[in-house]
Order: structure tokens, then C-alpha cells, then sequence
């Protein structure tokens, strides 16, 4: 018995259609962190079979995983690697953060595929728009092949002034040259690129008003253990919780090792009520309580239709991106 995760494919189909179906544009499907968690390799080709024709990752790891897995669209590198031999077999479009970057890849007479990444005021990295005339000038006399450029937004408020500020940049290059800077809290927001960079809300981990996404993954963990208990009694790692009333221990195999946070209050649910941890969570299991009797093989819900990830991030003081990430590539994926 162990823990494990579905993947509902028919969701995953229906978020991105209905993205393209809202916006007409293309879709860059953002894969990285094992596709949120939910399985890069499975993710992956559900997209490709949905027409998705771009991803993005990164590290070169995920796109060799891309690969493997017969993927053969235009893959979009974040990784600031040296590996360009890498690079190049892999046929990937590097992301270039700075001009220093620039520079150095443009000594190397490499014909890479690149796209420019500009800082609109995050300070992350990226390239500074006063910047951009100078790397136009590097690309000139270079072998490189400039396919695109892109962006990240700060937050919703500073959406026009940061767009505005991508519109000069652009027009120091070719105005037939792609570029996309609309992720997934930006979907409906008016705009001349025929591109989405979409990932959250791929997986249905945003809330959208105005469109309809559901959620692709459900975790769910069976009890293997039971220990009937008495209120006031200790129980875990140097007994320091103790028993709210009498009941039960339900060990579950899903610890930390497994993607919780070791402090974490978990929240399950079987059989019509929101049960709850006692006591630390430990490296592989955790210890849920319930006053109600249940029997091993029990599944208890962790992540669906009871316990949406929307709600489970608010609860945990935290955001659905962090919860899904967490979770163990090693963890069994099931495709429905």
C-alpha cells in the first residue's frame, strides 16, 4: 500500500483548450519543476496529444526528460548552463539572462537558438531594458539566431507601465519577432502577442473568473496502520502531543521525505469528514486521528474534490505552486 497520485488527463486537456479557446493564441507550456509536480514525462505528452507545440523547463535535465519522451516541439531553456554542446544535440532554444551571458555564448561561435529575457522590475535577472541595443548589436555579429523575447511581470498593479516598458524594447528589434510575457495570472489581459507562457493554470491551480479550469491532480494515502487510543495519551517522536479524545491513529505512509513540510497541520478526509495529524509529521509516515473507526486499506484524500488545492494552500499559509512542486517525482502517478 502506498501512497500515490492521479492525474486526470481529460482536465488537463479541457484547461488548455479552454485557454486557447478564450484566447487564441499559442501556448507555451511551462513543465518545469516537474510539470508542478504532477510528472513532467505525462504531462508532457498529454499536452503534445492536446496540440500543445512549445514547452518550456528549467534545466536541461527536464528537457532530456522532453526528449525521452519523443517530444520533439521547441523546447525553451531557463538555465543559465555552460553545457551548449548540450544545448545544441537537444536542439533547445537557450534563455539568455544577461549581457555578460550574451557575450560569452556569442565567443563561442556556436549556431544556438536564443531568446531574450528582460528584467521589467523584478531584480531577478534578465536583461535591463537600456540593454536591449547593445544585445541586438552582440547578435549581429554573432552565429546566433534570435527567436524570440520574453518577460515576467511584477504583479497585476504595474501590468501597464511594464508593458509599455516591453513595447520600446521591442521596437529595437524586428516587429515580426516573437515574444511573450503573459503568464498565467495574466490570461484575458489584453495583448498583440500570439504567445501564452501558461503553467499554473494549466494544472488548475489559479482561480479564473472568467475561465473555467479544473484541477489535474488528486493525492490520496491508504492506512496501513490503526492504534486504537485514549484521550490524554502520547504519541509520536518523544510523546509530546497527546490524544484530544478517545479514538484512533491512523498511520498513513506520507511524510516529509514525501514533500510535507515537518510542521505541517495536515488536513485529510475520509468518509465525509476533515480529519487531522497529532504529533510532528515523520521522514515517511504521519499519524492522522479520528474519534470514527476505519480499517486499513482506507483511502484518505489529501488533495481532491474534498480538499481542493485552492483551499489547502490557505489553509497552509502557503500557495498551490509550493504544494504541488513538493511533492516526490518518486511518488506513483496514475493517468485516468
Amino acid at each position: 500500500m502506498r501512497t500515490y497520485i492521479k492525474i486526470n488527463k481529460e482536465n488537463l486537456r479541457h484547461n488548455y483548450l479552454e485557454i486557447k479557446s478564450k484566447t487564441n493564441k499559442e501556448i507555451i507550456a511551462v513543465v518545469k519543476g516537474n510539470a508542478y509536480g504532477h510528472g513532467i514525462k505525462e504531462i508532457s505528452q498529454e499536452l503534445a496529444l492536446s496540440g500543445c507545440k512549445f514547452f518550456m523547463v528549467a534545466s536541461i535535465n527536464e528537457a532530456l526528460q522532453l526528449r525521452k519522451s519523443l517530444i520533439l516541439s521547441p523546447i525553451l531553456l531557463l538555465e543559465n548552463t555552460s553545457d551548449l554542446k548540450s544545448v545544441l544535440a537537444l536542439k533547445l532554444t537557450l534563455s539568455i539572462m544577461s549581457l555578460k551571458q550574451l557575450e560569452d555564448i556569442s565567443k563561442t561561435k556556436i549556431p544556438l537558438s536564443i531568446q531574450l529575457f528582460f528584467d521589467l522590475g523584478m531584480k531577478r535577472d534578465g536583461l535591463l531594458p537600456y540593454e536591449a541595443l547593445e544585445a541586438k548589436k552582440i547578435i549581429s555579429h554573432s552565429n546566433l539566431l534570435l527567436t524570440g523575447i520574453f518577460a515576467h511581470h511584477t504583479c497585476k498593479e504595474n501590468y501597464e507601465k511594464e508593458t509599455n516598458i516591453l513595447t520600446e524594447i521591442l521596437k529595437i528589434f524586428d516587429n515580426k519577432i516573437i515574444y511573450h510575457h503573459q503568464s498565467s495570472n495574466y490570461i484575458l489581459e489584453k495583448d498583440d502577442s500570439k504567445f501564452l507562457r501558461i503553467g499554473g493554470a494549466l494544472y488548475g491551480l489559479v482561480d479564473m473568473p472568467n475561465i473555467n479550469l479544473k484541477t489535474v491532480l488528486k493525492l490520496y494515502s491508504p492506512i496501513w496502520c490503526i492504534k486504537e487510543v485514549k484521550q490524554g495519551e502520547e504519541v509520536g517522536y518523544g510523546n509530546k502531543k497527546t490524544v484530544p479524545e478517545n479514538g484512533y491513529i491512523y498511520t498513513i505512509p506520507f511524510g516529509y521525505a514525501d514533500g510535507l513540510k515537518r510542521n505541517t497541520t495536515l488536513l485529510g478526509f475520509i468518509n465525509g469528514e476533515i480529519i487531522k495529524n497529532v504529533g510532528n509529521i515523520m521522514m515517511n509516515h504521519t499519524l492522522m486521528f479520528s474519534k470514527n473507526k476505519y480499517k486499513i486499506g482506507d483511502e484518505i484524500e489529501l488533495i481532491g474534490d474534498n480538499l481542493n488545492i485552492n483551499y489547502l494552500s490557505k489553509q497552509y499559509k502557503t500557495i498551490p505552486y509550493e504544494i504541488t512542486t513538493s511533492l516526490n517525482p518518486n511518488l506513483k502517478r496514475i493517468i485516468e
